[in-house]
C-alpha cells in the first residue's frame, strides 16, 4: 500500500514537472479515454479499543487466533496497478 502511494507520489513529481516544461502538451486520444468504474468502499470492522490496549500489553507475539474471524476476500495481497512505463515493476 505504502508502496502505491510512493509510487504514486513519484509520478506526480514528474508530471508537475513535464507541466513546467513550454513542449508540454497532452494527446487529444488521453483526453477521450474513459476511466474504469472506481472500487465500491467497504468500511474495515471496528475495533474495540480496550481490546487492542488489552492486545498490545500482552508480553507474547500477535498469533493468528488474535485476528478477526471474518476475513477480507476482496482486499488483494498485492496492488493490481502496473507501474508507470518509466518505473520498473517492484518485486514485493
Amino acid at each position: 500500500y505504502i508502496e502505491d502511494l510512493d509510487r504514486l507520489v513519484r509520478r506526480a513529481k514528474s508530471i508537475a514537472f513535464a507541466e513546467r516544461q513550454p513542449d508540454f502538451w497532452i494527446k487529444t486520444a488521453k483526453l477521450e479515454k474513459e476511466a474504469k468504474a472506481a472500487l465500491t468502499y467497504a468500511p474495515q470492522i471496528r475495533v474495540d479499543p480496550r481490546n487492542y490496549l488489552d492486545l498490545l500489553r500482552q508480553e507474547s507475539p500477535f498469533e493468528d487466533d488474535d485476528l478477526p474471524e471474518e476475513s477480507r476476500p476482496d482486499v488483494p495481497a498485492q496492488s493490481p496497478h502496473q507501474a508507470p512505463p518509466d518505473e520498473p515493476p517492484s518485486d514485493a
